[in-house]
């Protein structure tokens, strides 16, 4: 299961850097997040598996919200190919807010929950005296950060390709998207007391 995991994020995380498509890329990076979980299994132990557990959740809360904006983003310009979008920020400002925030979230910086998680597994392989895992971790990271920021940057910003009015987002689309981003933000603050038990259960039944 470890070496599935390693293998998954730094093959995943290599193939985002070359990504023309963008759902293709949430595709890889699903990949890429699937591999820090199997990580977190693969290592054990609490923290581990409390990592693991928490990953998946916070993946599918980060991603749902980045399929949300990247089909609005075909529904408005007629395209998911980041070579044909640019200047977002004026033609689909609410939708280009969706993305950024799904954006940093997905890529684990604070405080969105993902850098709980994988910081767990990160800490539960430090525990372990796994310093090569420990060092693909941090590098594989630090290059699909590298990847998203070069990606998204180059959608949001610049001159617009696709003119026309600006698409505004329903309320039901507000409502669906402020639910991801609170429980992105809400656990990566504090995690709620049950849901903090069910975990810690899970991870129980897991050992």
């Amino acid at each position: 299961m470890l070496g599935f995991g390693l293998l998954s994020i730094v093959v995943a995380g290599l193939l985002i850097l070359v990504q023309r498509d963008l759902k293709r890329l949430l595709a890889y990076s699903s990949i890429e997040h699937l591999g820090i979980a199997a990580i977190g299994i693969g290592l054990g132990g609490p923290l581990g598996l409390y990592g693991a557990l928490l990953h998946t959740f916070n993946h599918s809360m980060a991603k749902s919200l980045l399929f949300f904006g990247a089909g609005n983003v075909r529904h408005n310009c007629g395209t998911v190919r980041m070579d044909r979008l640019g200047g977002l920020a004026r033609v689909l400002p609410q939708t280009t807010g969706i993305l950024a925030i799904g954006g940093l979230a997905i890529v684990g910086l604070p405080p969105f929950s993902l850098f709980i998680s994988e910081f767990a597994i990160l800490s539960e392989a430090f525990s372990q005296s796994r310093y090569l895992v420990s060092a693909l971790f941090l590098v594989t990271l630090s290059i699909v950060f590298g990847g998203f920021l070069h990606h998204f940057l180059g959608m949001i910003c610049g001159e617009p390709k696709h003119v026309g009015g600006t698409a505004r987002l329903l309320p039901s689309e507000w409502i669906v998207g402020g639910i991801a981003v609170a429980c992105l933000l809400l656990l990566g603050i504090h995690i709620p007391h049950l849901f903090n038990s069910m975990l810690q259960q899970a991870v129980a039944v897991a050992r």
